[in-house]
């Protein structure tokens, strides 16, 4: 998975120099970047698996919305949603608001960039919904399948296990379960603030 970790490093890279000039607007943004349970080790793992599952689910021809089933459309919305899914938490506690804290961050941050009003509609379902379900929903699109499993799986790191039921049958996410206590221990908060300069 080392290929996937340097791709997602990268993004994030360029993606934080994008996006750090708004944290005077938005006060909660990269609040919790180190953070112990929900800093960039944790979107950087989840971005991985997106990628993974994003992947996955476009060898399987399973990516049917229009905004995306271009060549990279879903891999691009995916990791744009483990970026921002969290990044505007104000503790590592539980809090029902952060999906729509970070969907503001993130409408806001899309419509400066000029993305198209239906990718960027796909990605704030993501991030909308990602907050814990007690049920999936049935019309999500692909990138919200993509990140709420992702997010779901390194649920690891709390010492959870993988809970299909709160899981979308995406027939990608299985393969990836036994990859998860090795992910965590090789993708820790020190690693990631030392690749990307923090």
């Amino acid at each position: 998975m080392e290929g996937y970790y340097q791709e997602i490093v990268r993004r994030f890279r360029v993606l934080l120099d994008e996006v750090s000039p708004l944290q005077e607007r938005f006060p909660r943004l990269f609040k919790m970047i180190t953070g112990s349970c929900h800093g960039i080790d944790h979107w950087t793992r989840v971005g991985i698996y997106t990628l993974i599952i994003s992947r996955g689910l476009r060898e399987q021809e399973r990516v049917s919305t229009p905004c995306l089933v271009a060549e990279g459309a879903l891999e691009n919305a995916g990791v744009y949603a483990a970026f921002f899914h969290d990044c505007a938490r104000a503790s590592d506690g539980f809090e029902f608001d952060h999906g729509r804290a970070g969907n503001q961050v993130w409408e806001y941050y899309a419509k400066e960039r000029g993305l198209e009003k239906d990718f960027r509609q796909a990605v704030s379902q993501a991030l909308l919904f990602h907050v814990d379900h007690p049920a999936v929903d049935p019309a999500a699109n692909e990138v919200t399948m993509c990140l709420c499993n992702a997010d779901r799986l390194d649920r690891v790191r709390l010492g959870e296990i993988v809970k299909p039921g709160l899981m979308y049958p995406d027939g990608v996410w299985k393969r990836l379960e036994p990859y998860t206590q090795g992910l965590l221990r090789q993708v820790t908060l020190a690693r990631v603030k030392a690749d990307l300069g923090l």
